[in-house]
């Protein structure tokens, strides 16, 4: 148990000296999902020729935020694997005493807490500038934000088992931060889609989580209210953490059998 403590505390250091020494790229981060969410209402605006109810706005600045957190989530697995990989300290990892798995899940805890800070900010900054107003009740939060986002890890095993089979794999990372904003909710509700969109949509497993905090951020709903919506949020994470672990088991074993773990 201490050798596994070490490793938090160890990666809690880490975590810390790279946002000390690139603040930059946490702000310009938390910047850029400021200014896509200030786009979207804009074009919102201009587009219907009216202005943006506040309703509307707050709406889409809890979906924006919920997928800048997801995304935090996703690519602490996928840009880790890829980093390692390209600088060559991959297979360092494949070295240490505990193995690599705790690692990763060690960084993804760390991380989590260093998504939720930046999320903060960008949430801070659009709610001063936007005159946006939120319920922000820490129970609710506390239950749906880590619950929400756990099924996105098994998006980041998906992107670390593709890492291990093809090495280069920017372009499909970039491409799923574009598939969870369109298809989880985030921009425009479900409900406003095609029921094949919404479907679809209802299986991802940061759909559910959206709904439940625009319900509690906006209309003041209690834990107690969002029964079917945590049911579903705890089925999809699992579905995808299942998924996500079992094929990132496969590629694992199948790069240590080829020796191509240490090749890029």
């Amino acid at each position: 148990m201490r050798r596994y403590i070490a490793l938090l505390r160890a990666e809690v250091e880490r975590q810390a000296t790279l946002m000390r020494r690139y603040w930059a790229n946490e702000f310009s981060f938390a910047l850029t999902v400021y200014i896509v969410f200030l786009m979207i209402v804009l074009m919102g605006g201009a587009m219907s020729g009216q202005t943006v109810p506040d309703e509307m706005k707050a709406s889409a600045l809890v979906g924006m935020l919920m997928w800048q957190l997801a995304m935090g989530c996703v690519g602490v697995l996928g840009w880790s694997y890829f980093n390692e990989a390209a600088t060559g300290t991959l297979e360092h990892l494949y070295l240490s005493p505990l193995g690599v798995t705790p690692v990763f899940l060690a960084r993804s805890a760390v991380d989590f807490v260093r998504s939720v800070v930046v999320m903060l900010f960008s949430g801070a900054l659009a709610m001063l500038t936007m005159g946006i107003r939120l319920h922000l009740p820490p129970l609710e939060l506390a239950v749906i934000l880590p619950l929400a986002v756990a099924g996105t890890y098994g998006f980041g095993f998906l992107l670390a088992a593709l890492t291990l089979t093809v090495k280069r794999t920017q372009a499909v990372m970039q491409l799923i931060q574009f598939f969870f904003l369109f298809f989880s909710g985030s921009v425009m509700p479900l409900e406003q889609m095609h029921w094949t969109i919404r479907a679809f949509g209802q299986t991802l497993p940061l759909s559910a989580g959206v709904v439940a905090l625009r319900k509690v951020t906006i209309e003041g709903a209690r834990l107690w209210d969002l029964g079917d919506l945590l049911i579903q949020m705890t089925l999809t994470s699992a579905l995808w953490l299942v998924v996500g672990v079992a094929v990132y088991t496969v590629a694992d074993r199948r790069a240590r059998q080829k020796g191509s773990i240490g090749q890029y």
